[in-house]
């Protein structure tokens, strides 16, 4: 402060020569005193020198001489001066000297207040370091909070991709299983290519038994052609009553068959009818529940977007108010101390002048330099009021600027505050929220696959039950060849008919494992194996007559030689009658072996088309394996694309953490600033803040909109690949099995509609909870404006 009253003194004395101030400077520096005290003990020994010396009329109009040298001399008395100013009367010269002293300590008084009012700026502007330091440290605090939250995202996406890693394990498991199936199957196919070699073995052995067959038919046809008429007569009537009740029997068990598909055909049509509706309604009900979903976010983000836009323009209109706040305070704290500094510095240089006037116009202008004082004292005195009014007005609006500035500082401690808690509970409900659709998601996976094995267990046991039924098939028809072959010419029409009644059994259980494959046909196994039985039981009571046939046949062959004794002693008689039947007997020869030969073709035929059926099946499996692969790829690449979008979340994340970094550096940058531009930077600042704060709220809902974009798609996605699993899947054949089809699609789709609606209860607490955390800060950056205003 003493430096800066020699300041304005100098700048008081920039009237006088400069040669005069020099002398004065080295007479003061010689001294050993200031400048200022050299001239006020100057001024008092020239006011007491002048009591002893008449004033000369020279000395007046004269003005006054310095005499030049290297060094000071000192006087040669008390009495004498360097400066030789006219002697006064000692009353007159003591008052002068007392109000020069009294002027003086206003004088020292003012700059004492002054000092007074700038060491007050100075700790004003200290505290506001001070609290420029505690902001300092609590954005450092926010940082370290961000940087742990960071943290513990990473750790979370860590275990995410652990759990990624298990499932594509447990894929990779699934598709090695598949392969092994794969292998299994080709295995069995040519077990079963083998048995049908063998099976056509049998049929060429058979072929020549029925030739050796035919030849001794020949033989005892020449032997029991005289008494074929009685025999043949007998086994007519025989045979058709048998044939009637076969071919009755036949027709009952054709009719009960085609009854049974058509109620099966009936009940899936009815099954797949009602399963359809029952996905279209809740598909229909679903979207529209999603669509009435979304909308009501659309118009709860706009709601959202029109209020932070009308936040940003309050914030913008507050900003600026407090800018033209500090913009008036500066200009009115700067004009003031303009203003003072040049009314000091008039006061100043007037100051000098009178005492320069003083000192050359003692007597003669003694009531004029009364005058002078008394003016100047009171323009002083109007000064100094005016200079403190001023001071207390600057102190005022430093205070208020002050109370402002900090009032911002808590808004936006406050706003960072709550942005920060507000984005790590957005972060904690996102990372629940993939932690329940993940759990959801392999707890799928889990199903899926236990399914797909016990699918692929069901058919390999199904495949292994088809293929021993149909070797069984294959061995009793060969029997049934073998024994039917002896009685070709009385049972073809029963063969027949059994023949296409083991066909239509062969499809039914055919047709039954393809659907039993996909659904767990218990029930339907259990069916097929009770027709089985029947089929079994019809074969058995066709053996057991067919050997009743044969038993009654062998029972009249064993009274032929009795009457072949008779019969030959009327061979003479009979001649022509045998000629007649040896015709009868060649054309019905030649009948049996064209029935024969049809036979053999129809059954060639029946085995190729079995043989075709068997391809047709082990194709339609390949397809299904094929299928489940297909299934499996596509549950890869989802899984995959849901890694994609975990690694572009941690890949945000670790942008949001730059981002967090750089405006952390950038508020520091704008702290500095403040330090170095204290008043005129404080408008920048908080309008730079205010921009951030503003661009991170936005990345923050535009963040929360894409996070919904996902999870809706990723849940559409996901259901959808529900349902064409559960389409590929197939329909059971039985009621059981619908049932129980019924009640899975039911859980399923009520399981869909309560996440669907905790989804959706998720979005909307997610908005509210935006709104509610954007709506607070709106209205506490409301009040300082009010406060402003």
């Amino acid at each position: 402060m003493r430096g800066k009253a020699g300041h304005m003194n100098e700048d008081a004395w920039d009237a006088l020569d400069p040669e005069v101030r020099a002398q004065a400077a080295a007479a003061a520096e010689a001294r050993g005193v200031s400048l200022d005290d050299y001239l006020t003990e100057l001024l008092l020994e020239q006011a007491f020198d002048t009591m002893d010396r008449p004033i000369e009329p020279e000395a007046l109009a004269a003005p006054p001489e310095v005499r030049p040298s290297a060094q000071p001399a000192q006087p040669a008395s008390a009495h004498e001066a360097p400066y030789a100013l006219p002697r006064r009367k000692q009353g007159e010269d003591v008052t002068i000297a007392h109000r020069l002293d009294a002027l003086e300590r206003r004088i020292a008084t003012a700059v004492s207040s002054l000092d007074h009012a700038i060491n007050a700026v100075d700790g004003s502007v200290l505290s506001l370091a001070g609290r420029v330091d505690e902001q300092d440290a609590t954005y450092n605090e926010a940082a370290e909070s961000l940087s742990g939250a960071l943290n513990e995202l990473s750790v979370s996406l860590t275990a995410v991709r652990g759990q990624l890693a298990q499932a594509e394990g447990g894929l990779s498991h699934l598709n090695a299983t598949n392969a092994l199936a794969h292998a299994d199957l080709a295995e069995r196919v040519a077990d079963l290519d083998q048995r049908l070699a063998v099976t056509d073995d049998i049929a060429r052995d058979a072929d020549r038994a029925g030739a050796e067959l035919a030849r001794s038919q020949d033989a005892l046809r020449q032997a029991i052609s005289q008494d074929l008429r009685e025999i043949s007569r007998a086994t007519d009537a025989r045979l058709r009553s048998d044939l009637d009740e076969l071919r009755t029997a036949a027709v009952a068990a054709a009719n009960h068959a085609d009854e049974a598909a058509a109620h099966v055909l009936s009940e899936m049509r009815a099954l797949r009818e009602t399963v359809e509706g029952r996905l279209a309604e809740t598909a229909a009900e679903t979207q529209a529940r999603m669509h009435a979903a979304f909308a009501d976010s659309v118009e709860l983000v706009s709601a959202l977007n029109s209020r932070v836009i009308e936040h940003e323009r309050n914030a913008a209109v507050a900003t600026e108010n407090m800018r033209l706040r500090l913009s008036d305070v500066e200009d009115a704290g700067q004009t003031a101390l303009e203003a003072t500094a040049d009314t000091l510095r008039a006061a100043h240089a007037a100051l000098a002048v009178d005492v320069a006037r003083v000192a050359h116009d003692a007597r003669g202008a003694h009531e004029a330099l009364r005058a002078e004082l008394a003016r100047e004292s009171a323009g002083f005195r109007e000064a100094q009021a005016n200079v403190q009014a001023r001071l207390k007005l600057v102190d005022s609006v430093i205070a208020n600027t002050i109370s402002d500035i900090g009032a911002v500082r808590e808004i936006i401690d406050r706003r960072a505050g709550e942005t920060a808690a507000q984005a790590r509970q957005d972060l904690a409900l996102a990372r629940d929220a993939w932690s329940g659709r993940l759990d959801a998601v392999t707890a799928r996976m889990s199903d899926s696959e236990a399914d797909a094995a016990h699918a692929h267990h069901t058919a390999m046991a199904e495949i292994h039950r088809v293929e021993a039924c149909t070797l069984a098939a294959l061995e009793k028809s060969a029997q049934d060849r073998a024994a039917l072959e002896s009685v070709m010419r009385l049972s073809f029409e029963d063969t027949e008919r059994a023949r296409v009644t083991t066909e239509q059994a062969l499809k039914l259980d055919i047709a039954n494992v393809s659907h039993a494959a996909r659904a767990h046909a218990d029930e339907g196994d259990q069916r097929i194996a009770h027709e089985l039985a029947a089929l079994r039981g019809q074969r058995a009571g066709l053996q057991a007559r067919i050997d009743s046939v044969a038993a009654k046949v062998d029972g009249d062959l064993s009274k032929l030689p009795g009457r072949m004794t008779g019969l030959e002693s009327a061979a003479a008689a009979h001649a022509t009658a045998m000629e007649g039947l040896r015709a009868r007997v060649e054309i019905v020869a030649g009948q049996a072996d064209h029935v024969s030969q049809a036979v053999t073709s129809r059954m060639e035929d029946a085995l190729s088309s079995l043989t075709k059926r068997i391809d047709a099946a082990n194709q339609s499996n390949a397809a299904r394996i094929a299928a489940q692969e297909a299934a499996s790829i596509e549950t890869t690449d989802h899984v995959r694309n849901l890694a994609r979008v975990v690694d572009r979340l941690s890949a945000q994340g670790a942008d949001a953490s730059v981002e967090t970094a750089e405006r952390l550096q950038d508020v520091e940058v704008a702290i500095a600033e403040l330090r170095l531009q204290q008043a005129s930077g404080a408008h920048e600042m908080t309008a730079a803040l205010t921009e951030r704060m503003r661009e991170a709220e936005l990345r923050q809902v535009d963040a929360l909109e894409t996070l919904t974009a996902d999870i809706a798609r990723f849940l559409n996605d996901n259901h959808a690949r529900i349902s064409a699993v559960e389409n590929k899947l197939g329909d059971p054949a039985m009621n059981a099995e619908l049932q129980t089809l019924r009640d899975r699609v039911e859980e399923r789709l009520a399981d869909a509609e309560r996440k669907s609606i905790r989804a959706l209860e998720q979005v909307m607490e997610t908005v509210a909870l935006i709104s509610r955390r954007t709506a607070t800060p709106s209205q506490d950056a409301n009040t300082p404006a009010t406060r402003s205003a």
